[in-house]
């Protein structure tokens, strides 16, 4: 493993205050397994190989930098504010292949110049200051650098099954930036172009295995519920996957990548 150089380290992570993270580290990866579509496709958009050095920015358990890893074997480097989130990561990490760092994304520990490639996977909506974010971004690249984000657009959102779990779906498109929004951040942050590209990818899950997801809270923003707001909404969401579904719900799992090119130093 190579060390990655920092300029400072951050000695407090300003982690989501909405999200706590330390109850759901442990069972993260049961409920969000890596699909070899997505680890191909940022692989692919983010042009990783062994010889790049490469931030998975926002790496949560570590599940596409430990993947990465297996198949380029580049220089890597997980980055992310949960300690919880760092000790899952570690753990799978046998071969020390990682540089692991906690640290808050929007308060980079990283030089100017540094990586080739970075990547964020589901990340943006989290970040409280996603311009800052992003502008940091841009500095720490090397040039001819990239920037792929993987996120959600509005219309698949509300695409989604999740569509019939009360207030949901307006408190996902309350804290996702639309794709115009993160293309032109990225374009005020001095990167030279950017590009779009929706990925579509659907799968069929039992109501069984649907309904065991949402009840252990597999994405963030279950989590913004308290304890009794959940177990209200859930007894109506499960009356409707009833009511509305056949034995198989639909899933869309299509994503969307946003590419943002470096060209010039600053």
């Amino acid at each position: 493993m190579i060390n990655i150089p920092f300029t400072k380290v951050v000695p407090k992570t300003l982690e989501d205050s909405k999200t706590d993270y330390s109850k759901i580290a442990k069972t993260y990866d049961t409920y969000r397994q890596v699909k070899e579509i997505w680890l191909s496709k940022i692989i692919e958009f983010s042009e990783i190989e062994a010889d790049k050095v490469i931030l998975d920015f926002g790496c949560g358990t570590g599940r596409y930098a430990l993947g990465i890893s297996d198949l380029k074997n580049p220089t890597i480097c997980g980055l992310d504010p949960s300690i919880d989130m760092l000790r899952q990561a570690a753990e799978k990490d046998d071969g020390r292949a990682v540089n692991w760092i906690n640290a808050d994304g929007q308060l980079l520990p990283f030089r100017d110049f540094t990586f080739d490639s970075i990547f964020m996977t589901l990340v943006i909506h989290h970040l409280e200051d996603k311009e800052k974010a992003i502008r940091d971004v841009f500095m720490t690249l090397k040039r001819y650098g990239m920037c792929v984000i993987m996120t959600n657009s509005h219309s698949r959102v509300k695409g989604s099954y999740l569509r019939v779990f009360p207030g949901l779906i307006e408190k996902d498109l309350a804290r996702l930036p639309t794709v115009p929004a993160i293309r032109r951040m990225m374009k005020n942050a001095g990167f030279s172009k950017t590009h779009f590209y929706p990925v579509e990818h659907n799968e069929f899950s039992p109501k069984s295995e649907i309904m065991e997801r949402v009840r252990n809270k597999y994405i963030f923003t279950l989590t913004l519920y308290s304890d009794e707001e959940f177990e209200r909404y859930f007894t109506v969401f499960r009356k409707r996957v009833e009511e509305d579904f056949g034995d198989e719900i639909i899933r869309h799992t299509g994503f969307d990548f946003i590419k943002g090119f470096k060209e010039k130093a600053p």
